[in-house]
């Protein structure tokens, strides 16, 4: 999970404990942090997520900056992820735009829910 807000990452920690999903999931702040994993992990998968939940709002590097990063190197990372965008924003254009990435699989907006959090982690397994 990428989000600059230390309450959204308690949501999701608590949901996903409580309900036994995700167990290795690892809350990061700044997207460049995990720009700078891509690049020190090489292809090695092990230590490259499967699912990115991706907030579109943070200072620094925002979501879409992150977006376009991660589509000039997505095919030297030799692994599928799949971006889930977590975003506050409703607006329409932000959920189309999202969708130009091929790897954004969904659009969420929050709160992040037990329900949005289940089906997720369903999407994951199948």
């Amino acid at each position: 999970m990428v989000d600059d807000n230390p309450l959204d990452h308690l949501i999701v920690k608590r949901i996903c404990k409580s309900e036994g999903l995700f167990e290795k999931m690892q809350h990061i702040e700044n997207a460049q942090d995990l720009l700078d994993a891509f690049k020190t992990n090489g292809n090695n998968n092990t230590h490259i997520p499967d699912i990115i939940l991706l907030d579109l709002q943070m200072p620094q590097i925002s979501g879409w900056d992150f977006l376009e990063r991660l589509k000039l190197i997505y095919q030297q990372i030799g692994k599928k992820i799949d971006v889930h965008i977590l975003s506050s924003s409703i607006c329409v254009l932000d959920q189309e735009r999202s969708m130009n990435y091929l790897f954004v699989k969904n659009y969420l907006v929050k709160p992040m829910t037990r329900g949005k959090l289940r089906q997720l982690y369903a999407d994951y397994c199948n």
